[in-house]
């Protein structure tokens, strides 16, 4: 097995709690015309009130308001975020399960806490497919004298608040 495909591997087994627990929050829509439906709730009149004494006496103000829900498309928005690692920090990690739990718990960390501050927390109400997904490394060449490095890339794709 190659490289690229164990750190998926392990990636993936590693992770698969975290990204589940990050998704939870969001409505899986289907994408058309790249949008992403999501509801907006109105309510069509005044909101109706009852009051209730002491005495069981009832005053009733009114009917109660109607509840509208508006699929509204919204235009999908994909971010992808990328952290470049060293091939000799992978080989280790990958040769030592402690090192390697270590060094890529801290980076989904820091690559998590980067993304909620560009599109906000993840336990907010999202629609679209999902908050993050761990996608398959990459190998690219450095330049010069520089060490190969491996590629990891988390994306998301979701709704934004832009209107279509």
């Amino acid at each position: 097995m190659d490289i690229l495909q164990t750190l998926d591997d392990k990636c993936n087994t590693r992770f698969a709690p975290l990204l589940k627990k990050l998704n939870a929050h969001v409505v899986v829509t289907p994408m058309v015309d790249h949008t992403y439906n999501k509801p907006e709730v109105l309510l069509t009149a005044d909101v109706g009130v009852t009051v209730s004494l002491e005495s069981s006496t009832v005053i009733d103000l009114g009917t109660a308001a109607r509840v509208k829900v508006n699929q509204t498309p919204h235009k999908a928005v994909t971010v992808t975020t990328r952290a470049a690692i060293p091939t000799s920090e992978i080989l280790t990690a990958l040769n030592n399960d402690s090192y390697f739990g270590y060094i890529f718990d801290r980076i989904m960390e820091q690559i998590i806490a980067k993304l909620s501050k560009q599109i906000g927390a993840f336990d907010q109400m999202r629609w679209g497919e999902y908050y993050i997904k761990l996608e398959p490394f990459s190998m690219f060449e450095s330049r010069g004298n520089e060490e190969d490095m491996i590629e990891i890339r988390l994306t998301t794709k979701i709704a934004s608040d832009e209107k279509a």
